[in-house]
Order: structure tokens, then sequence, then C-alpha cells
């Protein structure tokens, strides 16, 4: 294919049939991979960079992408798929997300569309034309892929890894992929395994990386459990944060009381998609004791085969039990199809199955869409919501594929205005990103994901990633963003008071990189802009603390009693605020890793690793002043280095740290 069918290609999409023309796209184009730098040409099919602001007009866009990337192969026909403005929207989503979620990755999506006769891949990037030039842009987000409608499995199987091949290799060639984005995983077809797909694009990555010589940004993440990677899956990384952001709003006693949030009887839940998010939601209210104390119970479930309601709730045994048929077929074994109506349990629920797009608007306290995007499209579709708190994991998901910004806020605003709490899908989706973020960044500093299979490596870091960054962010964006909301008298919906904030984050971060040289390799820029979006978010939350607030943070750090996930919290963003006076309270948190009240058990790994960061950032280069605390530190590592269980090896690495940063 040439460049010029490429472009005629593109301009026969749905969203740009008639609007622009091969010749208006050729002028949009930043450059082509004909000369690339990897490949000899023809070893790789034909692609091109787009300028985002010259091709978002035409697809209805009001926030310019950075640059699209797009090639294709064969002849083919995507039909009504209208790719290049779901890419889109779907990236926009994971620029929202990744600021407050401390996420230093910009926002970025790629499609790949299969059909018989060839394949269509698109990529959109948004991210700072500024730190793009200065090569201050590493955009990540999963790859969606789509086949035509009938495509059987077997020829699906036929057909994924050679377009996975050629259209990576068209996107190196391109000085994208590797240098300022990266893949991951996202919806599929089901007969596809993730595990397998991400370690096909790992082995590309690999490959490029030894046959150019250098070092380039891993090519995915979230590749088969047990690899070293961090899989999404197995680690439950969004459900973590959805089921985080929820504890910490039903803790929230101002807005359950200003809603009408009934506590004093179970709290109803619909899950819009049984898949990685969905049934992991469900395996999370059954693993992790925590989360029982909300009394949340199922009551709506439902997939591609069907939705299941039962008001008076599901049995979560039962639940459990379906989460694991999903995960041995959806996620390891190609030739086992989970879906609910396949179930062993199917008897067990067939009485309850609604129509499928009912189940949305079925009575709950909590309604999850998990699934695909644009559920909600307009104003007349809240009417017949009947919840209390909108919590979308899915992006996107409201409006449709030609809204525009006012459009969705015209939907937020009708929910607020029939008392719904409307919760952003970007606030409580980052679990994912969030590993991958941490996956790259622990990829770098090992030398490579091979070096990260260790047991005992592998469990401090899941504890440190899902509990120390994705539990406690959630937890903490969500009093955050309650805070703004309750000064706000809830008169605004939530997205429009955190939007600005998150472009406040944005420019902020810009401005910290622009002042900070850069390193000459790539691990050291990669933290060097992870150092800068946490001190920017730092900056823009502190602004909405008050003194009361800070104080309340405090007293909560050595209140015994006090739920943990909150006195975590408050380590938490107390230690990134660097605040003074706290030094006291770490110390003893520390202390208590290894000693407490005869009534007490020791403190958990997590609640030691936060006390230990907090004391590192507020203490930092300051150990000859601080020789006494240095000394104690000491005392308690000795002790965990004496009794090297699983829970203290997490102790150890994280006081090993902290000594160090004192010390430097």
């Amino acid at each position: 294919m040439s460049v010029n069918a490429l472009l005629k290609t593109i301009s026969n999409m749905p969203e740009l049939a008639g609007k622009v023309s091969p010749a208006q796209l050729a002028k949009m184009v930043m450059r082509t991979n004909l000369d690339g730098f990897y490949h000899t040409r023809g070893q790789a099919p034909v692609s091109v960079m787009i300028r985002g602001e010259a091709l978002a007009p035409y697809l209805g866009i009001e926030q310019a992408p950075l640059y699209y990337t797009m090639t294709a192969s064969g002849n083919v026909n995507t039909g009504s798929l209208n790719g290049i403005r779901l890419t889109t929207d779907l990236a926009k989503d994971m620029g929202f997300k990744n600021p407050p979620a401390e996420v230093c990755l910009d926002g970025g999506k790629s499609l790949l569309f299969l059909s018989k006769l060839g394949f269509f891949a698109v990529t959109c990037v948004y991210g700072d034309p500024e730190l793009f030039e200065r090569g201050d842009v590493i955009a990540k987000g999963g790859v969606r892929i789509m086949a035509e409608e009938g495509l059987e499995e077997s020829a699906i199987h036929a057909l994924i890894e050679p377009s996975i091949s050629q259209y990576l290799r068209a996107f190196v060639d391109l000085g994208t992929l590797g240098f300022t984005r990266c893949e991951g995983p996202d919806m599929k077809p089901k007969c596809l395994n993730e595990g397998r797909l991400m370690e096909l694009i790992d082995q590309v990555g690999r490959q490029a990386e030894r046959d150019l010589g250098q070092e380039l940004v891993p090519f995915t993440t979230s590749g088969p459990a047990g690899s070293g990677f961090f899989n999404h899956d197995a680690w439950r990384g969004t459900s973590y944060g959805l089921l985080e952001c929820l504890a910490a709003l039903l803790s929230n006693r101002p807005v359950i009381s200003r809603f009408g949030i009934d506590l004093s009887k179970p709290v109803t839940m619909n899950v819009m998609g049984y898949g990685e998010v969905g049934s992991n939601n469900i395996r999370l209210l059954k693993e992790v004791e925590r989360y029982s104390r909300y009394g949340i119970q199922i009551t709506g479930i439902s997939d591609e085969s069907g939705a299941f309601y039962n008001p008076a709730g599901f049995d979560l045994d039962m639940l459990y039990t379906m989460a694991g048929e999903r995960e041995r077929g959806f996620g390891n074994d190609p030739s086992v199809s989970f879906t609910l109506t396949t179930s062993a349990h199917f008897d067990d629920i067939k009485a309850y199955q609604i129509d499928r797009d009912e189940l949305i608007y079925m009575p709950a306290a909590i309604t999850v869409p998990a699934g695909p995007p644009y559920v909600i499209q307009n104003p007349g579709d809240v009417s017949r919501l009947n919840t209390q708190i909108w919590a979308p994991v899915a992006n996107a998901p409201l409006g449709t594929k030609t809204s525009s910004r006012q459009d969705v806020r015209d939907i937020e605003t009708a929910m607020l205005n029939r008392g719904i709490i409307s919760i952003p899908a970007w606030i409580l989706n980052f679990g994912g990103i969030s590993l991958s973020k941490e996956e790259i960044m622990h990829r770098l500093m090992a030398g490579g994901i091979d070096n990260l299979k260790d047991p005992y490596t592998q469990a401090w870091l899941r504890e440190h990633v899902i509990e120390g960054d994705v539990s406690d962010t959630a937890w903490a964006n969500m009093s955050w963003v309650l805070h703004v909301w309750e000064r706000d008298g809830y008169k605004t919906p939530i997205s429009d008071l955190m939007e600005s904030r998150v472009g406040d984050i944005q420019n902020r971060r810009k401005a910290i990189l622009m002042g900070w040289d850069r390193s000459n390799n790539l691990l050291g820029n990669f933290m060097r802009m992870d150092s800068a979006t946490m001190r920017a978010k730092v900056e823009v939350t502190a602004q909405d603390y008050t003194d009361r607030k800070l104080s309340d943070m405090r007293a909560l750090l050595t209140d015994w009693n006090a739920p943990e996930e909150e006195r975590r919290v408050a380590a938490d963003v107390l230690g990134k605020l660097c605040s003074r006076g706290c030094e006291r309270e770490f110390l003893a948190i520390i202390e208590r890793g290894v000693t407490s009240a005869t009534d007490q058990a020791p403190q958990s790994s997590v609640m030691v690793r936060n006390a230990a960061v907090g004391l590192g950032y507020i203490l930092e280069g300051k150990g000859a002043s601080y020789g006494d605390i240095s000394k104690r530190i000491a005392g308690v590592l000795n002790i965990l280095r004496n009794d090297v269980t699983p829970d203290n090896f997490g102790k150890i690495i994280w006081l090993e740290w902290l000594l160090n940063k004192l010390n430097d």
C-alpha cells in the first residue's frame, strides 16, 4: 500500500468520509515511515503521523490531540466503525486520569481492527507540544482489538499475530512506539489470550532494542503473570481503585447524608460487564475484608451474552466461583470461552435474566458500567436511571461518538439535578495505568522484566503498588474530590470542578520539567517525569486543603484504633506535602512496625512504607541533623532483618530506602 492509498483509506473512514480528501490529509502529515530507521522500505506497512490540531476539527474534537499515527494493509473495510473518533475519546480520558493519579504518562490509546482482507491501526496521543519537542512526552494506553462482524474465531487467530507484528513495525519506523508511547491491554475478542498478546508485543519491542542497539520504552505492560509483569487481571488493579474510591465515598458522612444514602441496609450494586474489571470487583468483595464493612450487595450482572437482575441480591460465593470460571477461560485457556450463559451456574441465575440493555436502568444504589463506551447518550436517558451513585470504570461512558464536551456536561448536570452522584470514569479507573507506570519504572530500574520474577520481589511489589499506590491514591483522590465538592455546596458536576485542577497539574508539571535538566538515560528521564508529576499534583492539592483538614489528618496518624486505610491516606498526603511537625508520628509508626501495644498487631508493611516515604520527603538530606532518628530506624531495621517474613521483607526494603535518603 502506498502513502496515497493509505490516505484514501483514512479519508473513507465513516467519521471522515465526505469531509476531508486524501490531498487535504497529505498536508497534515508530519512524517511517514518510508525512510524508517528500523526496517528497510517494504519490510513494514506504510504508516503516517498526522498533526492532531489539523485533523481534530474534521472529527468534531474540541481538545486537539498532539498527533495520530495510522497504518493499514490489504483492502480493509472498517464498515461503520468510527475508529479514529473512538480512539480519540479514549485517549482524552487517559489524559485526564493520569495527572491526579500521579502517573507521569500522557494520554494515548490504540485501536487495531481486523478484517478478512487486511487490518487498520490507529493511535491517538495527547501531550504538550513543547514537552514533546524536548522528549518529555511518553503516552500510554491499551490497544483495543476489534474484528469485523462475522469474522470467525479461527480467522481471528490466524490474523492476530501477523497483524500485531506489522502494525508495531510500522509505528517503530515512525519513531513513536518505544520513544514517545507504549501499548498495553484493553478490550479484545474473547477468544484471544491477553497475556500471550502482550508477550508478543513485548518480544517485538525487545527485538527492536537489540536491532537498534538502544534502550527503548517497553512496548507494553501487563504480560503473563509469573513472568515479571504487573499483570492487570491477576493484580486486580482497576478494581482496587474503584472499590477504594467507593469506600472513601461511603465513609464520607456529609455526602452520604446530603444524598440520602442509607447505610443501615445493604448497598446494592449493578455491574455491567463481567470481564476483567467487572468480575474482579466481585472477587475483591470476597477477598478483601475491609470492603465487607460497607455491606455492598451485587444485584445485577451482565456480559455480551445476557443480563441478570435479582433485587434480593445474588449469592457472593456463587458469583466468586463464576469469576473463577471467567479467569480460567477468558484469561488463560483460549479454548474455553466463558460467558454468563455458559457458566456452570447458569441454571442458578437464568430465572433472573432480563433484557441486556435494561440492566443499567434497574434499581441499585451504585451503578457500575464496566464494558463498552457511550452507555448514557443524552439527558433523556438520565431520567430512566434508578441509582444514587454513578460509578463508571468504562472509558467515555457518556455521550456518543459525535458528542461535544457540552453535550457530556449536560448529561452530568441532568444527573446532579436528579440527586445522582456522578463520578467521572477517569477518577475511578486509573488502577491499570498506575500499574503500568510502576511496571515500566521497576523494569528500567531492575535492568529488564526478567529480573522481577523473584517471588519475594513480586510479593512486595504487588503490595507496594496495589495497596501503597492504587488504593491509597484512590482514597486520597476521592477524599480530595469530595472535599472540593462539599465546599462548592454540591452545585457543580464533579467533572467541572476537577477538570480545571487536572489542567493546573499539567501546567505546573510542565513548568517543573522545563526548569529541570534532562538526564542522559531513559530511566533518569522517566524518574524525572515521575517526580515532576507527583510534585505538581501535591502542589495543586495543597491549595484545596484547609489547616483544619490537615490537622485532622495528622491526628489520624497515631490514632491506633482508627481504620488503617484512613491512616495510610493521611500518611500519604502529609508525607508528600512535606508537612513538618509530623516526624514524631511517622517515627512512631515505623517503630510499631515491630512492636506495639499488647492488644494491637504490629503496623502493616504498607503503613510502615507510607510513614517511611513521608519521613524521607520531610528529612531528605538531613540525616546528620537527625542522627537520633537514623539510629532508631536502624534499630528497627536490624530487628526486621533477623525475621525476614513476607510482611517484613517489604518493611526492610522501605527502611533501607529511608536510611539511604536521610544520609545522602
